[in-house]
């Protein structure tokens, strides 16, 4: 048990690392503070309902969010595992998971940073509607 409990802690700092590599606030990125609520106290199951559903009523937090847990998990599989792809592919968000995931694209910072200030993301695709 001691041995995975370090597996497990070494994978988690690997992840960490390799995160601070592509952005500058990792905790950001990952949406921390919405997928890990903290509180002082135990929120209620109506509490936690309204934690999830303002988390899932941000496209944006899930796209940045899903593509970097993604790239994560492939480096794991790439670098601890050793398994390296044949071939990738994606759709919709696959695609760019798979872009980030295998080193195509690389700077997410810049990418995070222009989805959360596009006015054509922010008001015409994702949040309130304007057209």
């Amino acid at each position: 048990m001691a041995k995975l409990l370090l597996f497990i802690l070494v994978l988690l700092i690997l992840i960490w690392v390799r995160a601070a590599s592509l952005v500058q606030h990792p905790g950001n990125f990952f949406q921390e503070k919405q997928l890990y609520h903290r509180s002082q106290y135990s929120l209620s199951k109506k509490e936690l309902e309204i934690v999830e559903s303002e988390f899932m009523a941000n496209p944006l937090s899930l796209l940045l969010t899903g593509t970097g847990f993604a790239v994560m998990f492939t480096d794991i599989i790439q670098n601890c595992f050793k398994i390296q792809p044949q071939l990738a592919f994606g759709y919709s968000m696959g695609e760019s998971s798979m872009m980030y995931s295998l080193g195509i694209w690389s700077n997410i910072n810049e990418v995070s940073q222009f989805v959360h200030s596009s006015p054509l993301l922010l008001l015409k695709i994702y949040g309130v509607v304007m057209s």
